[in-house]
């Protein structure tokens, strides 16, 4: 048995207004998708603005299919900003969160939100690489609380010292091309619509949710047990390349693929059209 512990410090006096919300609304939602809950706890001695609220896994796989499914959930997003605003911020034994938002503009099931919002300690890392198509620049950007800003600087200054000046011209000239940007990523959605369409078809019916960037994870296990293995052979027999999930998961990713859809939409529609030929 695995027990997730999520701790929450509210803002003064909201505390009352969060357990009527989250009972009255969110916690059916949570326990739809979540399962076993342990309980919520609060005290009224010591941090008396602190919720605590403790979930029960059979195991860490079964933890991350679930959390999958809820972050899912339509009426789990709509709940959430009627209770982000009572919280100040949200820790699991004092570590510091460090956000990747290097995928944000890229979403389509719900729009991404930015763990600033959420924590005062939070470190976001982002990039003009994926939404803006700027791959191979290098031009990148932090929010850091204060506290940590000199100490980055002191880091970053004898690590690269700074972007290149042609660099960091380009990354400001990428703001004008949102218009751009946007067809782009409508191009990417009509690409993610061919695989998710097809490939069930083809044989892989078992996909992650498929809510931003432009990726799709997809479980193979009904075909193999080595996803090396099998994205090699797939290669060889077909020439659709795909990457096996060993390389992001080392226990897990033996029964998944990673397909790229950045790519036309022609080509999607002859991937799908080869895979299935083939698992058939």
């Amino acid at each position: 048995m695995f027990y997730e512990i999520r701790t929450y410090r509210l803002k003064n006096g909201t505390v009352p207004t969060y357990l009527k919300v989250v009972e009255e609304e969110g916690i059916a939602i949570q326990k739809s998708h979540l399962g076993q809950l342990v309980g919520y706890f609060f005290s009224e001695i010591g941090p008396i603005n602190e919720i605590m609220h403790i979930w029960a896994y059979e195991t860490l796989d079964d933890r991350e299919r679930r959390r999958t499914a809820l972050n899912a959930d339509p009426d789990w997003q709509a709940f959430l900003p009627k209770i982000r605003d009572l919280i100040e911020v949200a820790e699991a034994e004092d570590i510091r969160f460090i956000s990747d938002e290097i995928y944000h503009g890229l979403d389509y099931a719900f729009a991404a939100e930015t763990a600033v919002r959420l924590s005062e300690r939070a470190v976001i890392i982002n990039s003009f690489s994926k939404y803006f198509c700027m791959t191979g620049w290098r031009v990148g950007w932090m929010v850091a609380p204060v506290a940590l800003v000199r100490t980055i600087d002191r880091l970053q200054g004898n690590l690269a010292i700074s972007v290149p000046t042609l660099s960091q011209i380009a990354a400001q000239a990428a703001f004008d091309g949102r218009a751009e940007m946007e067809a782009v990523k409508h191009g990417y959605e009509e690409n993610r619509r061919i695989l998710l369409d097809g490939l069930p078809k083809a044989g892989l019916d078992r996909i992650l949710p498929v809510d931003g960037a432009f990726y799709l994870y997809a479980d193979v296990s009904r075909f193999a047990d080595d996803s090396f293995a099998f994205a090699k052979r797939m290669l060889e027999e077909t020439h659709v390349a795909a990457t096996p999930g060993v390389d992001f998961d080392p226990l897990r990713g033996r029964h998944f693929i990673r397909f790229c859809y950045a790519g036309a939409a022609a080509e999607m529609r002859e991937a799908v059209e080869r895979i299935g030929a083939w698992l058939k």
